[in-house]
């Protein structure tokens, strides 16, 4: 499967999700180097840039439905 038909279906039975936030550890985001008070570089989520992570599989079937 070539990355473009790949990304082709994930888009299209990608899940829609609406998340209910009451802070920036509810968003999702890419993650980051990030400065802490001290300026201190530490791994971070940058919640400005939403990303969904996935990962594609591929599993082969025969006709009845049972794996090889």
């Amino acid at each position: 499967m070539s990355p473009s038909e790949l990304a082709r279906l994930i888009l299209h039975h990608a899940l829609r999700f609406e998340i209910e936030t009451t802070s920036d550890d509810d968003r999702p985001g890419a993650v980051a180097w990030q400065s802490d008070q001290t300026g201190r570089l530490q791994f971070g989520i940058a919640c400005e840039q939403p990303v969904p992570y996935v990962r594609g599989s591929l599993r082969n079937w025969t006709a009845t439905g049972c794996c090889n």
